[in-house]
Protein backbone atom coordinates (compact mmCIF):
# COMPACT_ATOMS: atom_id res chain seq x y z
CA UNK A 1 0.00 0.00 0.00
CA UNK A 2 1.64 3.23 -1.16
CA UNK A 3 0.25 5.27 1.73
CA UNK A 4 2.01 3.13 4.35
CA UNK A 5 5.29 2.96 2.38
CA UNK A 6 5.27 6.76 2.14
CA UNK A 7 4.67 7.08 5.87
CA UNK A 8 7.48 4.64 6.63
CA UNK A 9 9.78 6.78 4.47
CA UNK A 10 8.82 9.84 6.49
CA UNK A 11 9.65 7.97 9.71
CA UNK A 12 13.04 6.80 8.44
CA UNK A 13 14.04 10.30 7.29
CA UNK A 14 12.97 11.99 10.50
CA UNK A 15 15.97 13.42 12.36
CA UNK A 16 14.16 13.94 15.64
CA UNK A 17 14.00 11.18 18.24
CA UNK A 18 11.38 12.44 20.64
CA UNK A 19 9.60 9.10 21.09
CA UNK A 20 9.57 7.22 24.32
CA UNK A 21 10.59 3.55 23.95
CA UNK A 22 6.98 2.48 24.51
CA UNK A 23 5.65 4.79 21.80
CA UNK A 24 8.40 3.75 19.40
CA UNK A 25 7.57 0.05 19.82
CA UNK A 26 3.87 0.81 19.41
CA UNK A 27 4.49 2.61 16.12
CA UNK A 28 6.54 -0.35 14.93
CA UNK A 29 3.60 -2.58 15.82
CA UNK A 30 1.25 -0.38 13.80
CA UNK A 31 3.65 -0.49 10.86
CA UNK A 32 3.72 -4.27 11.06
CA UNK A 33 -0.06 -4.46 10.81
CA UNK A 34 -0.19 -1.74 8.16
CA UNK A 35 2.23 -3.52 5.84
CA UNK A 36 0.71 -6.95 6.31
CA UNK A 37 -1.80 -6.91 3.45
CA UNK A 38 -2.50 -4.90 0.33
CA UNK A 39 -5.78 -3.02 0.18
CA UNK A 40 -7.63 -3.57 -3.08
CA UNK A 41 -6.78 -1.02 -5.81
CA UNK A 42 -3.34 -0.83 -4.16
CA UNK A 43 -3.81 2.81 -3.27
CA UNK A 44 -6.02 5.30 -1.49
CA UNK A 45 -4.91 8.39 -3.33
CA UNK A 46 -4.13 9.64 -6.80
CA UNK A 47 -5.90 10.41 -10.04
CA UNK A 48 -7.80 7.14 -10.15
CA UNK A 49 -9.47 7.55 -6.74
CA UNK A 50 -13.02 7.78 -8.09
CA UNK A 51 -12.50 4.73 -10.27
CA UNK A 52 -10.97 2.83 -7.39
CA UNK A 53 -13.82 3.64 -4.99
CA UNK A 54 -16.49 2.71 -7.53
CA UNK A 55 -14.93 -0.68 -8.32
CA UNK A 56 -13.40 -1.88 -5.05
CA UNK A 57 -15.20 -3.58 -2.21
CA UNK A 58 -15.99 -1.75 0.99
CA UNK A 59 -13.06 -1.82 3.40
CA UNK A 60 -13.38 -4.33 6.22
CA UNK A 61 -13.31 -3.25 9.86
CA UNK A 62 -9.72 -4.41 10.22
CA UNK A 63 -8.67 -2.59 7.04
CA UNK A 64 -10.21 0.64 8.33
CA UNK A 65 -8.08 0.31 11.46
CA UNK A 66 -4.95 -0.30 9.38
CA UNK A 67 -5.61 2.87 7.38
CA UNK A 68 -6.14 4.76 10.65
CA UNK A 69 -2.91 3.27 11.96
CA UNK A 70 -0.95 4.59 8.99
CA UNK A 71 -2.50 8.03 9.53
CA UNK A 72 -1.59 7.87 13.21
CA UNK A 73 2.02 7.17 12.22
CA UNK A 74 1.93 10.26 10.02
CA UNK A 75 0.68 12.46 12.85
CA UNK A 76 3.32 11.03 15.20
CA UNK A 77 6.15 11.47 12.70
CA UNK A 78 5.15 15.09 12.06
CA UNK A 79 4.81 15.76 15.80
CA UNK A 80 1.17 16.81 15.71
CA UNK A 81 -0.50 16.89 19.12
CA UNK A 82 -4.00 15.84 20.09
CA UNK A 83 -5.34 19.40 19.73
CA UNK A 84 -4.32 19.35 16.04
CA UNK A 85 -6.08 16.01 15.56
CA UNK A 86 -9.25 17.36 17.13
CA UNK A 87 -9.25 20.51 14.98
CA UNK A 88 -8.02 19.00 11.70
CA UNK A 89 -9.75 15.74 10.79
CA UNK A 90 -7.86 13.45 8.44
CA UNK A 91 -10.53 13.20 5.76
CA UNK A 92 -8.77 15.66 3.49
CA UNK A 93 -5.72 13.36 3.40
CA UNK A 94 -7.59 10.14 2.67
CA UNK A 95 -9.05 10.57 -0.77
CA UNK A 96 -10.43 7.39 -2.26
CA UNK A 97 -12.46 6.50 0.83
CA UNK A 98 -16.22 6.73 1.06
CA UNK A 99 -17.76 9.22 3.46
CA UNK A 100 -18.56 6.47 5.97
CA UNK A 101 -15.05 5.00 5.71
CA UNK A 102 -13.50 8.43 6.26
CA UNK A 103 -15.61 8.98 9.39
CA UNK A 104 -14.60 5.56 10.67
CA UNK A 105 -10.90 6.24 10.04
CA UNK A 106 -11.17 9.54 11.93
CA UNK A 107 -12.95 7.80 14.80
CA UNK A 108 -10.28 5.10 15.01
CA UNK A 109 -7.55 7.74 14.90
CA UNK A 110 -9.10 9.41 17.94
CA UNK A 111 -9.19 6.05 19.73
CA UNK A 112 -5.49 5.37 19.00
CA UNK A 113 -4.56 8.87 20.17
CA UNK A 114 -6.54 8.32 23.37
CA UNK A 115 -4.78 5.02 24.04
CA UNK A 116 -1.40 6.72 23.53
CA UNK A 117 -2.26 9.42 26.09
CA UNK A 118 -3.54 6.82 28.56
CA UNK A 119 -0.31 4.86 28.13
CA UNK A 120 1.63 8.07 28.92
CA UNK A 121 -0.69 8.69 31.91
CA UNK A 122 -1.84 11.99 30.42
CA UNK A 123 -5.37 11.36 31.59
CA UNK A 124 -6.80 14.87 31.13
CA UNK A 125 -5.73 14.96 27.49
CA UNK A 126 -6.95 11.39 27.05
CA UNK A 127 -10.36 12.32 28.46
CA UNK A 128 -10.64 15.23 26.03
CA UNK A 129 -9.97 12.92 23.08
CA UNK A 130 -12.22 10.23 24.48
CA UNK A 131 -15.19 12.57 24.85
CA UNK A 132 -14.98 13.30 21.13
CA UNK A 133 -14.67 9.60 20.40
CA UNK A 134 -17.71 8.70 22.51
CA UNK A 135 -19.81 11.33 20.72
CA UNK A 136 -19.40 9.43 17.45
CA UNK A 137 -19.07 5.75 18.37
CA UNK A 138 -22.20 3.70 18.96
CA UNK A 139 -22.80 0.16 20.17
CA UNK A 140 -25.66 -0.10 17.66
CA UNK A 141 -23.96 1.09 14.48
CA UNK A 142 -21.55 -0.61 12.04
CA UNK A 143 -18.96 -3.12 13.34
CA UNK A 144 -16.16 -0.53 13.38
CA UNK A 145 -18.14 1.83 15.58
CA UNK A 146 -19.21 -1.03 17.83
CA UNK A 147 -15.66 -2.22 18.42
CA UNK A 148 -14.45 1.36 18.97
CA UNK A 149 -17.31 1.86 21.42
CA UNK A 150 -16.20 -1.19 23.43
CA UNK A 151 -12.58 -0.05 23.54
CA UNK A 152 -13.59 3.52 24.40
CA UNK A 153 -15.67 2.25 27.31
CA UNK A 154 -12.69 0.21 28.53
CA UNK A 155 -10.36 3.21 28.23
CA UNK A 156 -12.82 5.27 30.25
CA UNK A 157 -12.78 2.62 32.98
CA UNK A 158 -8.97 2.64 33.01
CA UNK A 159 -8.89 6.43 33.33
CA UNK A 160 -11.40 6.31 36.18
CA UNK A 161 -9.41 3.65 38.02
CA UNK A 162 -6.16 5.59 37.60
CA UNK A 163 -7.66 8.89 38.76
CA UNK A 164 -9.69 7.46 41.63
CA UNK A 165 -13.02 8.05 39.93
CA UNK A 166 -13.78 4.37 39.32
CA UNK A 167 -17.49 3.55 39.58
CA UNK A 168 -18.59 -0.12 39.64
CA UNK A 169 -21.02 -1.18 36.93
CA UNK A 170 -23.71 -1.90 39.50
CA UNK A 171 -23.63 1.70 40.75
CA UNK A 172 -23.79 3.05 37.19
CA UNK A 173 -26.89 1.02 36.50
CA UNK A 174 -25.15 -1.12 33.89
CA UNK A 175 -25.82 -4.86 34.01
CA UNK A 176 -22.84 -7.08 34.65
CA UNK A 177 -23.02 -9.44 31.67
CA UNK A 178 -20.10 -11.61 32.74
CA UNK A 179 -20.59 -15.15 31.55
CA UNK A 180 -19.20 -18.22 33.33
CA UNK A 181 -16.09 -19.73 31.83
CA UNK A 182 -16.32 -23.26 30.45
CA UNK A 183 -20.03 -23.95 30.14
CA UNK A 184 -22.86 -21.89 28.68
CA UNK A 185 -26.14 -23.16 27.32
CA UNK A 186 -27.06 -19.80 25.87
CA UNK A 187 -28.58 -19.87 22.41
CA UNK A 188 -25.98 -17.37 21.23
CA UNK A 189 -23.31 -20.08 21.47
CA UNK A 190 -25.44 -22.42 19.40
CA UNK A 191 -25.90 -19.67 16.84
CA UNK A 192 -22.12 -19.22 16.64
CA UNK A 193 -21.69 -22.94 16.09
CA UNK A 194 -24.24 -22.98 13.30
CA UNK A 195 -23.30 -19.80 11.45
CA UNK A 196 -19.60 -19.01 11.94
CA UNK A 197 -17.39 -21.23 9.74
CA UNK A 198 -14.29 -20.77 11.92
CA UNK A 199 -16.04 -22.39 14.88
CA UNK A 200 -17.07 -25.45 12.91
CA UNK A 201 -13.64 -25.79 11.28
CA UNK A 202 -12.06 -25.96 14.72
CA UNK A 203 -14.60 -28.33 16.20
CA UNK A 204 -15.07 -30.78 13.33
CA UNK A 205 -11.36 -30.90 12.45
CA UNK A 206 -10.63 -31.69 16.09
CA UNK A 207 -13.25 -34.45 16.07
CA UNK A 208 -11.76 -35.99 12.93
CA UNK A 209 -8.31 -35.97 14.54
CA UNK A 210 -9.70 -37.67 17.64
CA UNK A 211 -11.38 -40.38 15.57
CA UNK A 212 -8.12 -41.03 13.71
CA UNK A 213 -6.22 -41.45 16.97
CA UNK A 214 -8.62 -43.56 19.04
CA UNK A 215 -8.70 -46.19 16.29
CA UNK A 216 -11.07 -49.03 17.17
CA UNK A 217 -10.99 -48.49 20.92
CA UNK A 218 -14.03 -49.90 22.73
CA UNK A 219 -13.86 -47.40 25.60
CA UNK A 220 -13.17 -43.70 25.12
CA UNK A 221 -12.79 -41.02 27.76
CA UNK A 222 -12.89 -37.44 26.44
CA UNK A 223 -12.01 -34.48 28.67
CA UNK A 224 -13.16 -31.03 27.55
CA UNK A 225 -11.60 -28.05 29.32
CA UNK A 226 -14.17 -25.61 27.90
CA UNK A 227 -17.29 -27.52 26.97
CA UNK A 228 -19.74 -24.58 26.74
CA UNK A 229 -23.01 -26.09 25.44
CA UNK A 230 -21.42 -29.39 24.39
CA UNK A 231 -23.16 -29.30 21.01
CA UNK A 232 -19.84 -29.96 19.25
CA UNK A 233 -19.63 -33.51 20.62
CA UNK A 234 -22.85 -34.70 18.98
CA UNK A 235 -20.87 -35.07 15.74
CA UNK A 236 -18.31 -37.25 17.55
CA UNK A 237 -21.06 -39.44 18.98
CA UNK A 238 -22.57 -39.89 15.53
CA UNK A 239 -19.19 -40.78 14.00
CA UNK A 240 -18.47 -43.33 16.71
CA UNK A 241 -21.95 -44.82 16.33
CA UNK A 242 -21.28 -45.34 12.61
CA UNK A 243 -18.09 -47.33 13.21
CA UNK A 244 -18.03 -51.00 12.29
CA UNK A 245 -16.68 -51.98 15.70
CA UNK A 246 -19.19 -51.30 18.43
CA UNK A 247 -18.32 -48.74 21.11
CA UNK A 248 -18.90 -50.03 24.63
CA UNK A 249 -18.47 -46.83 26.57
CA UNK A 250 -18.03 -43.11 25.88
CA UNK A 251 -17.39 -40.81 28.83
CA UNK A 252 -17.21 -37.04 28.43
CA UNK A 253 -15.83 -35.06 31.36
CA UNK A 254 -16.24 -31.30 31.45
CA UNK A 255 -13.83 -29.08 33.35
CA UNK A 256 -14.89 -25.54 34.21
CA UNK A 257 -13.31 -22.67 36.13
CA UNK A 258 -16.67 -21.44 37.40
CA UNK A 259 -20.28 -22.38 37.00
CA UNK A 260 -19.87 -25.88 38.49
CA UNK A 261 -23.59 -26.09 39.18
CA UNK A 262 -24.32 -25.66 35.47
CA UNK A 263 -21.80 -28.36 34.64
CA UNK A 264 -23.47 -30.80 37.01
CA UNK A 265 -26.88 -29.93 35.62
CA UNK A 266 -25.79 -31.37 32.26
CA UNK A 267 -24.58 -34.60 33.84
CA UNK A 268 -20.87 -33.78 33.64
CA UNK A 269 -18.25 -34.01 36.39
CA UNK A 270 -15.17 -31.91 36.99
CA UNK A 271 -11.91 -33.85 37.28
CA UNK A 272 -9.72 -31.11 38.71
CA UNK A 273 -9.96 -29.49 42.11
CA UNK A 274 -7.82 -26.51 41.05
CA UNK A 275 -8.31 -26.03 37.30
CA UNK A 276 -7.01 -22.46 37.36
CA UNK A 277 -3.51 -23.71 38.16
CA UNK A 278 -1.87 -24.48 34.82
CA UNK A 279 0.94 -26.48 36.37
CA UNK A 280 -1.43 -28.80 38.23
CA UNK A 281 -3.52 -29.15 35.09
CA UNK A 282 -0.52 -30.31 33.08
CA UNK A 283 0.45 -32.79 35.81
CA UNK A 284 -3.01 -34.34 35.71
CA UNK A 285 -3.09 -34.49 31.92
CA UNK A 286 0.34 -36.10 31.79
CA UNK A 287 -0.74 -38.71 34.34
CA UNK A 288 -3.74 -39.51 32.15
CA UNK A 289 -1.38 -39.92 29.16
CA UNK A 290 -4.07 -39.18 26.53
CA UNK A 291 -3.91 -40.69 23.05
CA UNK A 292 -4.20 -37.18 21.62
CA UNK A 293 -4.63 -33.67 22.99
CA UNK A 294 -6.28 -31.10 20.72
CA UNK A 295 -5.65 -27.46 21.60
CA UNK A 296 -7.76 -24.65 20.17
CA UNK A 297 -6.54 -21.23 21.25
CA UNK A 298 -6.79 -17.55 20.43
CA UNK A 299 -3.99 -16.64 18.00
CA UNK A 300 -3.14 -13.20 19.36
CA UNK A 301 -0.75 -11.64 21.83
CA UNK A 302 -2.88 -10.05 24.54
CA UNK A 303 -0.18 -10.48 27.17
CA UNK A 304 2.25 -7.67 26.37
CA UNK A 305 3.49 -5.84 29.49
CA UNK A 306 3.32 -2.59 27.51
CA UNK A 307 -0.22 -1.20 27.63
CA UNK A 308 -0.30 0.47 24.19
CA UNK A 309 1.13 -2.63 22.46
CA UNK A 310 -1.47 -4.79 24.17
CA UNK A 311 -4.17 -2.33 23.17
CA UNK A 312 -3.15 -2.36 19.50
CA UNK A 313 -2.96 -6.16 19.33
CA UNK A 314 -6.41 -6.49 20.92
CA UNK A 315 -7.89 -3.79 18.67
CA UNK A 316 -6.87 -5.58 15.46
CA UNK A 317 -7.99 -8.97 16.79
CA UNK A 318 -11.44 -7.85 17.95
CA UNK A 319 -12.02 -5.67 14.90
CA UNK A 320 -11.66 -8.76 12.70
CA UNK A 321 -13.97 -10.75 15.00
CA UNK A 322 -16.64 -8.03 15.08
CA UNK A 323 -16.46 -7.92 11.28
CA UNK A 324 -16.88 -11.70 11.20
CA UNK A 325 -19.91 -11.62 13.50
CA UNK A 326 -21.49 -8.80 11.51
CA UNK A 327 -21.24 -10.90 8.34
CA UNK A 328 -22.12 -14.34 9.70
CA UNK A 329 -24.86 -13.28 12.12
CA UNK A 330 -26.38 -10.57 9.95
CA UNK A 331 -29.78 -12.25 10.18
CA UNK A 332 -29.61 -12.68 13.95
CA UNK A 333 -28.88 -9.33 15.56
CA UNK A 334 -29.82 -10.51 19.06
CA UNK A 335 -27.27 -13.34 19.14
CA UNK A 336 -24.62 -11.11 17.59
CA UNK A 337 -25.23 -8.47 20.25
CA UNK A 338 -24.95 -11.02 23.06
CA UNK A 339 -21.71 -12.39 21.65
CA UNK A 340 -20.22 -8.93 21.23
CA UNK A 341 -21.17 -8.11 24.82
CA UNK A 342 -19.22 -11.19 25.92
CA UNK A 343 -16.25 -10.03 23.83
CA UNK A 344 -16.55 -6.60 25.45
CA UNK A 345 -15.86 -8.23 28.81
CA UNK A 346 -12.59 -9.54 27.41
CA UNK A 347 -11.75 -6.13 25.94
CA UNK A 348 -12.42 -4.49 29.29
CA UNK A 349 -10.13 -6.91 31.11
CA UNK A 350 -7.29 -6.47 28.59
CA UNK A 351 -7.51 -2.67 28.60
CA UNK A 352 -8.55 -1.87 32.16
CA UNK A 353 -6.78 -4.38 34.37
CA UNK A 354 -3.15 -4.97 35.32
CA UNK A 355 -1.34 -7.53 37.45
CA UNK A 356 -3.27 -10.52 38.74
CA UNK A 357 -6.59 -8.85 37.88
CA UNK A 358 -5.80 -9.14 34.17
CA UNK A 359 -6.85 -12.69 33.32
CA UNK A 360 -7.23 -12.29 29.53
CA UNK A 361 -3.65 -13.19 28.55
CA UNK A 362 -3.85 -14.94 25.19
CA UNK A 363 -0.54 -15.75 23.51
CA UNK A 364 0.39 -16.96 20.04
CA UNK A 365 1.28 -20.44 18.89
CA UNK A 366 5.03 -20.04 19.28
CA UNK A 367 4.57 -19.40 23.01
CA UNK A 368 2.38 -22.50 23.40
CA UNK A 369 4.99 -24.59 21.59
CA UNK A 370 7.68 -23.46 24.02
CA UNK A 371 5.39 -24.16 26.97
CA UNK A 372 4.32 -27.65 25.88
CA UNK A 373 7.90 -28.63 25.06
CA UNK A 374 8.78 -28.22 28.73
CA UNK A 375 6.40 -31.06 29.47
CA UNK A 376 7.94 -33.31 26.82
CA UNK A 377 4.98 -32.89 24.51
CA UNK A 378 5.36 -33.47 20.77
CA UNK A 379 3.30 -31.67 18.12
CA UNK A 380 1.90 -34.33 15.80
CA UNK A 381 -0.16 -32.33 13.34
CA UNK A 382 -3.26 -33.47 11.47
CA UNK A 383 -3.81 -36.31 9.04
CA UNK A 384 -5.01 -35.96 5.47
CA UNK A 385 -8.63 -36.65 6.47
CA UNK A 386 -8.57 -33.90 9.08
CA UNK A 387 -7.03 -31.40 6.66
CA UNK A 388 -9.58 -32.32 4.00
CA UNK A 389 -12.37 -31.80 6.53
CA UNK A 390 -10.95 -28.39 7.47
CA UNK A 391 -10.91 -27.26 3.84
CA UNK A 392 -14.38 -28.61 3.09
CA UNK A 393 -16.32 -26.96 5.92
CA UNK A 394 -16.07 -23.28 4.89
CA UNK A 395 -17.48 -24.12 1.46
CA UNK A 396 -20.79 -24.96 3.14
CA UNK A 397 -21.26 -21.38 4.37
CA UNK A 398 -22.30 -18.32 2.33
CA UNK A 399 -19.45 -16.39 3.95
CA UNK A 400 -17.02 -19.31 3.81
CA UNK A 401 -14.70 -17.68 1.26
CA UNK A 402 -13.83 -15.05 3.88
CA UNK A 403 -12.59 -17.71 6.30
CA UNK A 404 -8.84 -18.29 5.86
CA UNK A 405 -6.97 -21.47 6.80
CA UNK A 406 -3.18 -21.55 6.83
CA UNK A 407 -0.59 -24.00 8.12
CA UNK A 408 1.99 -22.90 10.67
CA UNK A 409 4.32 -25.83 11.04
CA UNK A 410 2.01 -28.68 12.03
CA UNK A 411 -0.83 -26.52 13.33
CA UNK A 412 -3.65 -24.71 11.56
CA UNK A 413 -4.18 -20.95 11.81
CA UNK A 414 -7.80 -19.95 11.25
CA UNK A 415 -8.63 -16.37 10.40
CA UNK A 416 -11.10 -13.92 8.95
CA UNK A 417 -10.14 -12.09 5.75
CA UNK A 418 -6.52 -12.99 6.46
CA UNK A 419 -6.38 -11.83 10.08
CA UNK A 420 -5.43 -14.75 12.40
CA UNK A 421 -8.04 -15.47 15.07
CA UNK A 422 -7.46 -19.02 16.31
CA UNK A 423 -4.88 -21.77 16.25
CA UNK A 424 -5.65 -25.49 16.23
CA UNK A 425 -2.93 -27.98 17.12
CA UNK A 426 -2.57 -31.66 18.08
CA UNK A 427 -0.16 -32.98 20.71
CA UNK A 428 1.05 -36.18 22.33
CA UNK A 429 3.32 -36.80 25.28
CA UNK A 430 6.76 -38.12 24.46
CA UNK A 431 7.38 -41.73 25.48
CA UNK A 432 10.32 -40.50 27.51
CA UNK A 433 8.75 -39.67 30.86
CA UNK A 434 11.08 -37.25 32.64
CA UNK A 435 9.23 -36.73 35.88
CA UNK A 436 12.13 -34.92 37.51
CA UNK A 437 12.04 -32.12 34.94
CA UNK A 438 8.31 -31.65 35.51
CA UNK A 439 8.73 -31.60 39.29
CA UNK A 440 11.47 -28.98 39.06
CA UNK A 441 9.75 -26.80 36.48
CA UNK A 442 8.95 -23.31 37.74
CA UNK A 443 6.44 -20.95 36.11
Amino acid sequence: MQEIKRLESIAKNSKETLYTPALSSSLQLLRKYGSGKEIECNQLGGASDETCFSTRKKLSTEEIIRVAGSSFIQFSDQRYDDFFMLMHPVGYALSGLSEEETRDVELTLLLLATAEKVGDQQFDRASRLLSRCEMVASERSNPLQRVVYSFAEALQERIHKATGRFIPKEMKGKPNCETPHGLSTHLAHLSLHQNVPINQVMQLTAIQAIIENVGSARKIHLIDLEIRSGVQWTALMQALADRQRRLDHLKITAVGLRGIQKIEETGKRTMLSRPACLENLMRVIKNLNPSIMIVGEVEANHNSPTFVNRFIEALFFYSAYFDCLDTCLKQNTEHRTITEATFSNGIENIVTMEGTDRIARSVKMDVWRAFFSRFRMVEVGFGDSSLYQAGLIPKQFPCGSLCTIEKNGKCLILGWKGTPLHSLSAWKFSRERLWSSLANYKF
